[in-house]
């Protein structure tokens, strides 16, 4: 399963500890800011045991200024 699925089922218990309404929506707040965050950027996504890869169809340019499909790879968000 992707990083969010694990991050939601870690983070869900943390909202039974609030006392008040206001900490309830506050925690509420809190965990899907952070789901949101682990999401993966677009592209295609595919993940690894010990990493995050992402693709991307890409134009490069060639030696001779020409364009070219290629394809852009991005591995735990560095680009090469």
């Amino acid at each position: 399963t992707p990083p969010w699925v694990w991050l939601l089922v870690g983070l869900l218990p943390l909202l039974w500890w609030p006392a008040s309404r206001r900490e309830s929506g506050l925690a509420l707040l809190f965990l899907a800011l952070s789901v949101v965050a682990s999401v993966p950027s677009q592209g295609d996504t595919r993940w690894s045991p010990y990493q995050k890869l992402v693709g991307r169809p890409a134009s490069i340019a060639g030696p001779s200024g020409e364009l070219a499909d290629g394809y852009l790879v991005q591995v735990s968000d560095v680009f090469y």
